[in-house]
């Protein structure tokens, strides 16, 4: 079997472009983009949203980590880490009102808590020694108005939430509460 063709995927516009093709021999630099303008394209459920925490997940609250995934807590970490990476990789700060938006969601309602602490181990050569992380890891389920939050969240999945993200700590994907996958 020959390697023809690779092409990179943006998951929400259905579109494809060529990184390789043994046509020419050629390797080209190109990521689809994934934007928040895209994630606000994409349909929210209609009933309550599933948040399953993938990897550990460290959702810093008042001085300590916080081991209930109250939403407004998720959606504050997860407003930060967007915040900071459209600072120092974007175009920019976000334009959003980080208060209001941060005060609305408290309006949002964990109904079902499916989630428990568990712990990942990892060795760091920079400090020689083994370091030891720990989060949540499961399923919290939200029902309220989810409107004003839904493109970050459906944004989110790619940039993951919360301390630890850039290890790969705090992955999640959306399902819809019904138990559909979503999307």
């Amino acid at each position: 079997m020959t390697l023809r063709r690779i092409d990179a995927a943006q998951p929400l516009r259905d579109e494809c472009a060529p990184v390789y093709s043994a046509e020419d021999n050629l390797v080209r630099a190109n990521d689809p983009a994934v934007t928040v303008d895209d994630c606000a394209r994409v349909p929210c459920p209609e009933r309550g949203v599933r948040v399953v925490f993938l990897t550990q997940t460290r959702l810093t609250h008042d001085g300590g980590l916080a081991r209930r995934p109250e939403f407004h807590i998720v959606f504050r970490r997860l407003l930060g880490r967007l915040s900071s990476l459209a600072r120092f990789h974007g175009d920019g700060p976000l334009d959003v009102d980080f208060r209001g938006l941060i005060a609305a969601a408290r309006d949002v309602q964990l109904t079902a808590n499916d989630t428990r602490w568990a712990a990942w181990t990892r060795y760091s050569a920079r400090q020689d020694r083994r370091m030891e992380w720990t989060g949540l890891i499961g399923a919290a389920t939200y029902e309220g108005d989810r409107t004003p939050f839904w493109p970050y969240l459906v944004f989110g999945q790619w940039t993951h939430v919360g301390k630890g993200a850039t290890f790969g700590l705090g992955r999640y994907a959306l399902e819809a509460a019904e138990g559909s996958k979503w999307p």
